[in-house]
């Protein structure tokens, strides 16, 4: 698939420099680009790095005051949600902005929002800073955040709540006005890393806990139980549906977790797992609990009970969806030998809410499948009312598939239709609210482009087929991959934001990550292009605003050299730079050093010459971290530091080196305990010409993950 692309870029009264670059580009084969028409209406503000923004954009600082405080996560920022409006965004920083708002060192959620007065910054985990000298134990960690990121449930073993609270480590509700209420009624006596908000209600209303603490005598625990919480009130969710007229019974088990939420927009339906039960359930309004993944075939499928996969439910809880080995209605067929029925594949499943039917999304009539069906490998995404489902599928079950490949489809009114071939594995996938148009990555051609291995970004829209985003202009192959984050799409489809360190354009000079727009069959910059990688985070619902991580100085009041978030937003009007006041709390610390560089975005691949090359940092929320070192030659590798197992390897020649750290036993206490263990890893190379070269790895681990 070849295209060629224009760049778009209103000039106006940009600089001489712009200017000439637009002349220099129209020169170039295969771009064309505007340089004449009406200024933008804030032309003022399009200044410096915003100058050459298309669609009239301009950075906006969406963080200022966090006097260069690390991201817990690079590259992504650690986002943990960006407003449907673009007007908030929250992520992970490895300390608090501001001294006041909790424990030197502690990681927090810092909360960005636009204001009359301009963006600013203050930290939603922080309920109240701790006494002087006392070291961080976890409090106010925050574990859930609201859709328009006004409220957030906090974990903590202080009290937060004053004298109402209860004994132990516990889940808080901190309101939008600043107040806050305790969620679980018995704490524990220590750290509960089980303890998380699983899902919510658009409005925040009721709450859908999971805890390994019992919260009353009378509760299952089976590995943990999940609650909602509603009007000040707890309330088991995992209770099993009556079975031959036996009353209902309490099970322990989580909210089935999948692409789509587990909880309907109202928070009157949750889907849930129980322990030790293949089956998938539905618990509606706190009174009623249903298998949506019971066989309506007749006879029953004759093998043992299959593990039902969730997918999710619409937004308005109508349909489930899930996937399942069993054949569970009478068009399925899961895989046959000899006309007998295997399971040796899986069949994506619909349930109807009301009806209370289920219908088999991908039945698979084609012969050369026969022997594992539709092979249904993973549902990757659906529209808002579940009426349009993509799935990855390795029968053929539309023209353009092929039998026995990973097949990307589309189901919708009853017809199957195929997308694409071999979307990249547990790589972002996006689909717009009504389901018309996805945003996709894949290392297969996809048309007569040679994409050269590498992964493009695609846009696909129902009914038009599938467009290369990440394709070079001119043709030629790339030289690394592209990778989409968060809202890849604006909800109209028209627009497609992802990130690439390729020189798709003549613009973007860096071998660094670079953030691209595209729409309209042509592509954009949205960085600056050169200096240090920009790392795409989102974009709102409109595309109007594109949120990128740098540390370069994109708008006049951004930190030199230092980490901040910015704005690439549409009719951004940006205030001047002013003199700088002068460091001020955390602000006096010295700044926080760049990511080293990246060869493709993402990657912890890093590059030296004569000696060892390795990341400068790393943050995990589990007590295991992959890394990767570079060595020049052969030698001896040795990784040794406090509280993890060392590692030893004799390369025989240059190249990367990978290896996992794990936390030893009382280490890992200490992370769950604490919520942090702080570490440092350091590497010795010793070349086997006798020289030595180190390096320095700071390692964070975040309660979490095993």
């Amino acid at each position: 698939m070849q295209r060629s692309a224009r760049l778009l870029d209103p000039v106006g009264s940009a600089a001489l420099a712009a200017t000439l670059c637009a002349l220099a580009l129209l020169a170039t084969p295969g771009i064309a680009r505007a340089v004449s028409g009406p200024s933008c209406p804030n032309e003022s503000s399009r200044v410096g790095a915003s100058a050459t923004l298309p669609d009239c954009r301009a950075y906006e600082l969406v963080t200022p005051g966090l006097n260069g405080a690390a991201p817990a996560a690079w590259p992504d920022a650690g986002i943990q949600g960006i407003a449907d409006d673009g007007s908030a965004l929250a992520f992970l920083a490895a300390s608090s902005p501001l001294e006041a708002e909790g424990a030197a060192g502690a990681p927090t959620t810092v909360l960005a929002r636009r204001g009359p007065a301009g963006w600013s910054t203050r930290s939603l985990s922080a309920a109240a800073p701790l006494p002087s000298g006392t070291d961080y134990g976890g409090a106010a960690t925050t574990v859930g955040l609201s859709a328009d990121l006004t409220q957030a449930v906090l974990w903590s073993d202080q009290p937060l709540a004053g004298p109402s609270s209860p004994a132990g480590a516990n889940l808080y509700l901190r309101r939008g006005d600043g107040s806050i209420a305790p969620l679980t009624a018995a704490g524990a006596a220590g750290l509960d890393p089980a303890a998380a908000l699983s899902g919510a209600s658009r409005d925040f209303d009721r709450l859908f806990v999971a805890t390994t603490t019992k919260q009353t005598a009378e509760d299952p625990l089976l590995n943990g139980n999940l609650y909602e919480y509603s009007a000040g009130q707890l309330r088991l969710v995992t209770i099993l549906p009556e079975s031959s007229g036996e009353e209902p019974a309490p099970a322990g088990g989580a909210l089935a977790q999948g692409v789509l939420p587990a909880v309907s927009e109202d928070g009157h339906q949750a889907l849930f797992k129980a322990t030790f039960y293949p089956g998938l359930y539905l618990r509606s309004n706190a009174t009623e609990t249903v298998q949506v993944s019971k066989s309506q075939r007749t006879p029953p499928d004759p093998n043992p009970p299959a593990e039902a996969v969730a997918a999710g439910m619409a937004a308005d809880g109508s349909q489930v969806l899930f996937t399942s080995a069993n054949e569970l209605t009478e068009d399925a067929n899961t895989g046959r030998s000899g006309g007998v029925s295997t399971d040796a594949g899986s069949d994506l499943y619909a349930y109807d809410v009301a009806s209370r039917q289920l219908s088999d999304l991908s039945v698979d009539t084609d012969p050369a499948d026969e022997a594992t069906g539709a092979d249904v490998e993973a549902v990757l995404g659906a529209s808002r009312d579940a009426a349009y489902v993509y799935f990855v599928a390795r029968g053929k079950l539309a023209a353009g598939a092929t039998s026995g490949q990973r097949n990307l489809y589309v189901a919708h009114g009853g017809e199957t239709r195929f997308v694409a071939a071999d979307p990249e594995p547990g790589a972002h996938f996006y689909v717009t609210p009504d389901g018309l148009h996805a945003a996709f990555l894949s290392t297969a051609p996809q048309g007569g482009y040679d994409n050269a291995g590498q992964a493009e970004a695609y846009r696909y829209s129902y009914g038009a087929g599938v467009e290369c985003a990440s394709c070079r202009p001119d043709g030629e192959p790339p030289t690394a991959s592209a990778s989409l984050a968060g809202r890849s799409l604006s909800d109209d489809g028209s627009r497609l934001f992802f990130q690439s360190s390729d020189a798709i354009l003549p613009l973007a000079q860096s071998t660094e990550a670079n953030v691209f727009s595209y729409s309209g069959g042509e592509v954009h910059l949205l960085s600056p292009g050169e200096g240090k990688p920009a790392i795409l985070l989102g974009a709102s619902a409109s595309g109007d605003d594109v949120f990128i991580a740098d540390f370069e100085a994109l708008a006049p009041q951004g930190p030199q050299g230092a980490f901040a978030i910015y704005d690439a937003r549409v009719g951004a009007v940006v205030p001047p730079a002013t003199a700088s006041p002068g460091c001020q709390g955390e602000g006096c610390r010295n700044p926080v050093a760049p990511p080293p560089p990246e060869q493709s975005p993402g990657s912890a691949d890093f590059e030296a010459l004569a000696k060892v090359a390795a990341p400068e940092a790393r943050t995990v929320a589990s007590r295991k971290v992959r890394l990767r070192v570079i060595v020049p030659g052969p030698g001896s590798l040795e990784v040794s530091g406090r509280g993890f197992a060392g590692f030893q390897r004799q390369p025989a020649k240059a190249g990367s080196i990978p290896f996992t750290l794990t936390l030893r036993r009382g280490a890992d206490r200490k992370r769950n305990r604490y919520g942090i263990f702080r570490t440092e890893a350091e590497v010795i190379f010793h070349s086997a010409a006798g020289t030595i070269s180190r390096a320095g790895i700071s390692l964070i681990f975040l309660r979490g993950g095993r």
